[in-house]
């Protein structure tokens, strides 16, 4: 599994041909690890002070693999590097959204902040960045999910959908709604 390592913790690099990994004589090629091309989206963060940074957001729709993870980077003596990362979760996602690994970066915001992301509820701004930065998540995913969607408002306006009335748990709708889907 090296060959998926060095992919996970050097992506950009691999994808920008900034330097080639060489496993027992095969070049890492970054279409092996991809579905689709990556989708690269600049947006406008506006901060507490109300001045605006430009935040690049590049996504990438990874194969061999199901989870979201999300990577804060910074730039180290001109070297752009993982600050900080995290797994993005939503109970509305459908099944079929697959693996992605989003890389998030900006010029203009401190790096320091990426390093006391954890500390949200001493710092205003960090905590104002981090709602920012899910609210983005959750605007490409929704239209990501629209298939999923429209699913479950069929489902649930079928005659014989078992939880029209209360359900005992949330977690039992969610996972009949998911395995209906799939």
């Amino acid at each position: 599994n090296i060959k998926d390592s060095i992919f996970e913790r050097y992506p950009l690099k691999i994808f920008n041909e900034e330097v080639n990994f060489f496993i027992n004589k095969s070049k890492i090629d970054p279409t092996d690890f991809l579905v689709d091309e990556p989708i690269e989206k600049s947006v406008d963060y506006d901060d507490k002070k109300g001045k605006k940074h430009k935040v690049l957001f590049d996504f990438m729709h990874i194969k061999k693999m199901q989870k979201i993870k999300v990577f804060l980077t910074t730039k180290n003596a001109g070297i752009q590097t993982i600050a900080t990362g995290f797994e993005f979760e939503a109970n509305w996602l459908s099944p079929k959204i697959g693996g992605w690994f989003i890389y998030i970066h900006s010029d203009s915001l401190r790096a320091d902040m990426y390093r006391n992301i954890d500390l949200d509820g001493l710092d205003e701004e960090v905590k104002h960045y981090k709602e920012f930065v899910k609210q983005e998540l959750n605007e490409f995913f929704k239209e990501k999910n629209k298939e999923f969607d429209n699913f479950l408002d069929k489902l649930k306006k079928d005659d014989f959908y078992p939880y029209k009335e209360k359900s005992s748990s949330q977690s039992k709708v969610l996972l009949f709604d998911k395995v209906a889907y799939i």
